[in-house]
């Protein structure tokens, strides 16, 4: 009998334990998942500033729904090349005496860059160098190179002050940039942008975790399996040490290991009076052993009553004892009375609810909190059967891991939604001889945490629809799918049409409206088992999980039936406030039977064949064709050669003279890009892209300083001091708010004169701040410099814009000029800017003049000055001052032979 209690006090003990592990774990879980909902609210948009990273831990509620946290912080990975841009980046946000610490020279740096609650502690761990530590770098490293979550072990927080210091521990995800988990361990490491953290002070945490616990166990925690002071986590005496006159030894104690996120914990747990108490079980085997010892005496006292009188002193004996023994079995009854009395206040005052059954499955005991989550009295519930009383449980994963518990005994946990109740439960069954101990609470609040931090992740927090990141999740799905049907699948890329021209002019708010209620349009074009997400900005993905046909061309006819189905949807205008604005789809189509291609492949495709879209007119489809592909790879190259070419000096100028009927009277410098692999590049096979990625700003600047240098150099020789040098202005540079300064800067530099600079602006420029055009274009006229009007008649221009904009000359385009003489729309074009130009008292220049026809019909209708191969193309530098001087010795020579005849008419 002694064995059995033994066993069942020490069966009792272990499940603590146990109860108490679990609870450890799940609430790591909980936090990964808060870490985890940051990484996706990365990935869910194009960048995240302070203030939104601010707004998405507000949401969480950490104080109330994660306790312990100290707080969620993103830290990002840094070169040193990188190191002095990022702290000037960070000072412009409003810290101006930000510094990366401790300032050691190193391979890598990663800083705490967000962290909130950005208040009290946090604001020390602002700009911490978290690499600069030898145990958080290798938590960092484990967690870069498994892409998994990953714990640190023992360290110093550095928001630790002199008072109540604990020990701390880090949790890192992490985050790879709007990519995939990458594949090898070198990719992992060369995308790596940062990590999302969260940090945790040990005591804190822990009598979070052990509310109710550290009442009857006293843990000791250590990270490691050697249990020494400096590997101490958590000690719970030290906060509530024994009182005095307690056993200094524990009745009960055990030491297990458990493993998470790469760090193994040994928890030694120990026994505290209370919990001695509450389980002492020798009154049941005394009041056994009392009822026997009576029955045994009374059996005894009927002998004695039989015998002879010889013996009545053996039955004084015996009514001693039996006197004795009741008195014994009194006080036992009295003590197992007050026992169970402990054992329910302790029962009772359990914050979690618990109830337990017996094996045919009754209920034997409800504390007060399980009555409060049940919505049921205990009185009603005692002696019930736990399937009658909740019938909608029977069938669910209470009624299989019940009976699995008591089946294997085993204990179960599991979490559950119960209809009925409307409430989500975390539940742990502990079998034993008697039934089921069940604890369970309700997580109903936490499940919801846990979605919000979900959709968070996987959702778009303007349009509801999924994400980047559940996007690719689904088409990974639909790629796998398809691979055992063969069956076409589609993905749709579409990019709004001039949708920056809307947040222009009318700002963000009502671009957001818009894309808001281009949302549900989409998802009435298609089924509802197909996927319509945002992928960023004005652009949307559509994965068409349709069976179509395994026939290409029927697939293409669905396909594009649907397409045209969602082009109709935009025919109707949308309601932005009080505007009414009409926009179109432009739709790139990728068609997809098994898993040959990748999802970025895939995207990249679809992306693809979008532009194609555009550059036919906009509102349009097209499907992806591999030739797409290999253009796009000759783009990619040319725009990895232009950073090399900017750094080589491959640019060079090019100078094509312009003329009137006298000879040269000025030239235009024109870009080239020496190649070392392809030779000169015009300026159509490059500009667009230098355009796209910046390079055009410093490129521009180049062209300016290096033409108001040619002037210079021009302006001591006779044949080339008279000649006005026209420079192409590119909107974007045009519209940098220093543009201005930067010509004028140029000019003093070189020492130029301005009256010989003339600036060629183009019509798109036109569309952009009227007020500051003609602000920039005054204050450089004020110097001296001229303006060109240049490819007039193609563009957005009208008379309204050229009657405000202190243009000096314009440029017909050579689009018309090419047909003048055969196009009679042409030909009345071209009239019409002369006669225009005339009347406003603006100089012309006719572009792309290659025959004399063309002169002379340009020349009968009021034009007289010119550039194109007729008179020269564009020549490098050396050619073009060669032609300079031929033209300088013929009209030497002519007016000497001028002379000579006009001698002789004399004589």
């Amino acid at each position: 009998m002694k064995d059995l209690e033994e066993k069942n006090e020490n069966a009792r003990f272990d499940n603590v334990i146990v109860e108490a592990t679990h609870k450890i774990e799940h609430h790591f879980l909980g936090y990964e998942q808060v870490l985890k909902g940051g990484m996706g609210f990365l990935l869910a948009s194009d960048s995240v500033s302070r203030e939104a990273w601010r707004t998405y831990v507000d949401a969480l509620r950490i104080n109330d729904r994660y306790p312990g946290i100290l707080g969620v912080g993103f830290a990002k990975n840094i070169s040193p090349s990188e190191l002095a841009d990022h702290i000037e980046e960070v000072r412009a946000e409003g810290f101006p005496d930000y510094k990366v610490w401790p300032e050691n020279v190193q391979q890598k740096y990663v800083p705490i860059v967000y962290l909130e609650p950005f208040s009290g502690r946090n604001l020390r761990a602002h700009g911490y160098d978290m690499y600069s530590d030898a145990v958080r770098r290798a938590a960092l490293f484990r967690a870069r190179d498994t892409g998994e979550t990953t714990l640190s072990a023992k360290v110093k927080l550095v928001q630790e002050t002199g008072d109540d210091v604990q020990a701390g521990v880090l949790m890192y995800v992490p985050y790879y940039g709007a990519t995939n988990l990458p594949g090898t361990l070198e990719e992992r490491r060369a995308s790596l942008v940062g990590y999302v953290h969260a940090t945790f002070r040990m005591d804190d945490f822990m009598r979070s975790v052990f509310r109710t616990e550290l009442n009857v166990l006293d843990f000791r925690i250590f990270t490691g399996e050697i249990r020494e002071e400096n590997s101490l986590l958590f000690d719970s005496e030290k906060h509530r040490p024994r009182s005095p006159g307690t056993p200094g030894t524990p009745e009960f104690k055990r030491v297990i290991p458990i493993s998470m996120y790469g760090q193994t914990w040994a928890i030694e747990a120990s026994s505290r009076p209370a919990f001695e108490k509450a389980i002492e079980s020798y009154e049941p085997f005394l009041v056994l052993l009392g009822g026997i010892l009576v029955s045994i005496l009374t059996a005894m006292v009927s002998f004695v009553l039989s015998a002879n009188k010889e013996k009545a002193v053996a039955l004084g004996r015996v009514n001693k004892r039996l006197v004795s023994a009741m008195e014994e079995q009194k006080t036992t009854t009295l003590q197992l009375s007050n026992s169970k009395l402990r054992i329910e206040r302790i029962l009772e005052s359990i914050t979690e609810a618990f109830y337990t059954l017996d094996r045919k499955w009754h209920f034997t005991y409800v504390n007060k909190e399980a009555e409060n989550l049940l919505l049921r009295r205990r009185d009603d519930l005692l002696g019930s059967m736990v399937w009658e009383e909740f019938k909608e449980a029977v069938g669910t994963t209470f009624d299989r891991e019940y009976h699995r518990a008591l089946v294997e005994n085993t204990a179960v946990t599991f979490e559950e939604f119960y209809v009925p109740l409307g409430k989500w439960f975390e539940v742990h069954a502990y079998p034993s001889e008697e039934g089921l101990a069940i604890y369970f609470r309700d997580i109903t609040q936490r499940k919801s945490a846990e979605n919000e931090i979900k959709h968070l992740a996987f959702y778009d927090s303007l349009t509801g629809l999924p994400n980047r990141q559940l996007l690719l999740d689904r088409l990974r799905h639909a790629l796998a799918a398809r691979a055992g049907n063969r069956r076409m699948g589609a993905l749709l890329f579409i990019d709004l049409d001039n949708f920056k021209l809307l947040n222009d002019t009318f700002g963000h708010g009502l671009g957001d409206l818009l894309l808001q209620q281009i949302a549900p349009r989409l998802i009435s074009c298609v089924r509802e088992s197909d996927t319509v997400a945002r992928l960023g900005g004005d652009e949307f993905v559509i994965i068409l999980e349709t069976d179509f046909t395994e026939d290409y061309d029927e697939a293409v006819t669905q396909v594009e039936t649907i397409c045209e189905r969602i082009r109709s949807a935009f025919n109707q205008p949308f309601s932005l406030g009080a505007h009414k604005h009409h926009t179109t789809p432009s739709i790139g189509v990728a068609l997809f039977s098994d898993q040959s291609h990748t999802t970025d492949e895939l995207l990249r495709h679809a992306d693809l064949a979008m532009y194609q879209a555009k550059a036919s007119g906009r509102n349009a489809m097209r499907f992806f064709d591999p030739d797409m592909q290999v253009v796009m790879n000759a783009r990619a190259a040319l725009e990895s050669d232009l950073h090399k070419s900017w750094e080589r000096n491959e640019f060079v100028l090019h100078y094509q003279p312009q003329v009137d009927n006298h000879g040269v009277i000025g030239v235009e410098a024109l870009v080239r890009w020496q190649h070392p692999r392809r030779g000169l590049l015009s300026p159509s096979e490059f500009i667009p892209q230098t355009e796209e990625s910046g390079l055009i700003l410093p490129l521009g600047a180049w062209v300016l300083e290096t033409a108001c240098s040619q002037l210079v150099n021009w302006s001591g020789r006779c044949e080339t001091a008279q000649l006005n040098l026209a420079v192409n202005i590119s909107p974007r540079q045009f519209c940098q708010p220093d543009f201005v300064e930067q010509v004028v800067s140029a000019l003093d530099r070189t020492g130029a004169n301005p009256q010989r600079l003339k600036l060629e602006l183009t019509e798109s420029i036109l569309v952009h701040n009227m007020d500051d055009t003609i602000t920039k274009m005054m204050a450089l006229k004020a110097k001296g410099v001229g303006f060109a009007l240049d490819d007039f008649g193609v563009g957005y221009s009208s008379l309204y814009y050229l009657k405000r904009l202190p243009f000096d000359w314009l440029k017909i385009d050579k689009s018309f000029v090419r047909d003048v003489l055969t196009d009679n729309n042409d030909a009345t074009i071209v009239r019409a800017i002369l006669l225009l130009a005339k009347s406003m008292g603006l100089a012309v220049i006719a572009e792309g003049v290659e025959t004399g026809a063309q002169k002379d019909f340009l020349a009968w209708n009021g034009c007289s000055v010119y550039q194109g191969y007729l008179f020269s193309p564009p020549l490098p530098l050396d050619q073009f001052e060669e032609l300079m001087l031929e033209e300088a010795s013929a009209i030497k020579t002519k007016r000497q032979d001028s002379i000579m005849v006009f001698q002789e008419d004399i004589q």
